[in-house]
């Protein structure tokens, strides 16, 4: 399997609300409103991190397995892919953040 580094796209907006995080593409015409687990998930999206570094983080923070935390993660990048909000990098901080 390759090394992917999930990076949040710079075309969205997000905003934390309580334990969730609501992202807007910056053309305005789509949300994705996302759960407690779905943004801790996001906020690790930064090209720092390897998808399966993330599932380990899930791991420690919610009662979940490593094997369901990893699944979890796959499926939410691959979702979040297809919404066009998340790139996969294929290098650790393939985007610069300033």
């Amino acid at each position: 399997m390759k090394t992917i580094y999930p990076v949040q796209k710079d075309e969205v907006i997000w905003r934390r609300i309580g334990d969730a995080i609501v992202v807007i593409k910056e053309d305005g015409l789509s949300s994705h409103t996302l759960n407690k687990t779905a943004s801790f998930i996001w906020e690790l999206c930064d090209g720092n991190l390897e998808i399966n570094e993330i599932a380990k983080r899930l791991n420690e923070r919610f009662d979940v397995s490593l094997e369901d935390a990893q699944a979890d993660v796959h499926n939410l990048i691959e979702e979040l892919t297809t919404a066009d909000i998340i790139k996969k990098s294929k290098g650790k901080k393939d985007k610069i953040r300033y």
